[in-house]
C-alpha cells in the first residue's frame, strides 16, 4: 500500500514538473514571437527613417540648383530693363517670387517598394533671408502595407545682394573685370576639393578649402561668393581667380607668375604676397597682407579700399590705391572711367534645423 502511495506522489510531481516546463516553454515562445514582431517593426521604421534622411541632401542640392536658375533669370531681367532702378529688396523679392518655378515638390523612387517625397514651402521668407520649410517623407511598402517616417526641415539661406550702380562702394569691386564666368561640367562645380582634374572650377556658394593648396594649379577658379583657402597658394602660373565676395588665403602666395586675381570684397593674405611676371591683382575692398608684399616689375596691384601691409613692401611694379590717386586708379584699373557695376546675388552657407516625426503623415 505504501509503495502505491509513493508511486501516486511521483506521478503527481512529474505532472506538475511537466506543466511548469510547458508554461515556461510557451512563455519563451511568446516572448520570442513578440521580439521578432518588434524587430520587424523597428526594421521597417529604420528603412523609412533612412529613406526620409536620403531626401535631405538630395533636396539641398535641388535648392542650390533652383537658386542658381533664379539668379540667372533675375540678373537677365535686370540687364534687359534699362528703365527701372532695382534696389536690394526689389531683387530679393524677384528671387523669392521666381524660386517656386524651379523648386517643386517631387517623389523620388529609390527602389520598386521604396521612395521619398519632398514638399517645400517658402512663404516665410523675409529680406535678406530666404527660408525654405520642406518635409521629406520616407515610404517603405511591404505586403500591401505602407510604413513611413516624416522629417521636417527648415533651411535658411542668407542672400547677399548688390544692386546695379556705379562702384563707388569699395565692396562692389570698383575695377574693370576681365575674367569671364566659365561654363563647366557638374563635377567641376562646387567640388569637395581642388585636387581634381578640372582646369576650370565654378563655385556658386561660399567655400572653404583646407590644407596646403600648392596643387590647385587651375586655368580658372571663379567664385560667385566668398572663398577661403587655408593653406599656401604658391607657384601658381598663368592662372585666373575671380571672387565676387571676400577672399582669404591662410598662408603664403609666393612665386606667382602671370596671375590675374579679382576680388570684389576684402582680400586677406595671412602670409606673404609675391607676384611676378605680368600679374595683376584687383581688390574692390581692402587688401591686407600679414607679412611681406612684393610686386615685381611688370605686375600691378589695384586697391579700391585701403592697403595694409604688416611686413616690408618691395615694389618694382605698380600699386594703385583709389583713395590716394583716384585718376590714376581709374586710368590703370578701369580703363579711365568709374565702373558701372552690375547687380550681384550670392549666398552664404545654408542654416538647417530638423524635426523628426514618427507615424503616417499622408
Amino acid at each position: 500500500m505504501k509503495i502505491n502511495e509513493e508511486k501516486g506522489y511521483a506521478l503527481v510531481l512529474s505532472l506538475l514538473i511537466l506543466v511548469v516546463f510547458m508554461v515556461v516553454a510557451l512563455s519563451l515562445l511568446g516572448a520570442s514571437y513578440n521580439s521578432a514582431k518588434q524587430n520587424g517593426i523597428v526594421e521597417k521604421n529604420y528603412q523609412a527613417v533612412a529613406l526620409a534622411e536620403m531626401g535631405v541632401p538630395y533636396y539641398k542640392t535641388s535648392i542650390n540648383h533652383a537658386l542658381e536658375k533664379s539668379r540667372e533669370w533675375v540678373l537677365s531681367e535686370i540687364e534687359k530693363d534699362e528703365t527701372t532702378d532695382y534696389d536690394e529688396k526689389d531683387i530679393f523679392k524677384m528671387m523669392v517670387n521666381k524660386l517656386p518655378e524651379f523648386l517643386k515638390g517631387e517623389i523620388v523612387p529609390v527602389d520598386t517598394d521604396a521612395s521619398f517625397e519632398i514638399k517645400p514651402d517658402i512663404t516665410r521668407s523675409a529680406y535678406p533671408e530666404i527660408v525654405i520649410n520642406f518635409t521629406s517623407r520616407g515610404i517603405k511598402e511591404k505586403e500591401g502595407a505602407e510604413e513611413d517616417f516624416m522629417l521636417s526641415a527648415e533651411t535658411t539661406i542668407p542672400l547677399r545682394i548688390t544692386a546695379e550702380g556705379e562702384g563707388s562702394d569699395p565692396s562692389n569691386g570698383d575695377f574693370l573685370k576681365k575674367i569671364t564666368q566659365p561654363s563647366v561640367e557638374d563635377r567641376c562645380k562646387n567640388p569637395e576639393n581642388l585636387y581634381n582634374s578640372c582646369n576650370e572650377v565654378l563655385l556658386t556658394t561660399t567655400k572653404t578649402y583646407s590644407g596646403n593648396n600648392k596643387r590647385i594649379q587651375k586655368d580658372k577658379i571663379y567664385s560667385l561668393s566668398d572663398l577661403t583657402l587655408t593653406g599656401n597658394g604658391n607657384n601658381l602660373e598663368d592662372s585666373e581667380i575671380h571672387v565676387d565676395g571676400h577672399f582669404t588665403l591662410g598662408k603664403n602666395m609666393n612665386n606667382v607668375k602671370n596671375l590675374t586675381l579679382e576680388v570684389g570684397g576684402t582680400a586677406d593674405f595671412k602670409g606673404h604676397l609675391d607676384i611676378e611676371g605680368s600679374s595683376a591683382v584687383y581688390v574692390g575692398g581692402n587688401l591686407k597682407v600679414g607679412k611681406h608684399l612684393t610686386v615685381s616689375e611688370g605686375s600691378k596691384v589695384c586697391v579700391a579700399g585701403e592697403l595694409e601691409v604688416s611686413g616690408h613692401k618691395t615694389i618694382s611694379g605698380k600699386v594703385f590705391i583709389k583713395g590716394e590717386d583716384q585718376e590714376a586708379f581709374y586710368e590703370n584699373c578701369a580703363e579711365g572711367l568709374p565702373v558701372q557695376e552690375k547687380a550681384f546675388i550670392y549666398w552664404d552657407d545654408f542654416k538647417d534645423n530638423f524635426e523628426y516625426q514618427y507615424g503616417s503623415k499622408k
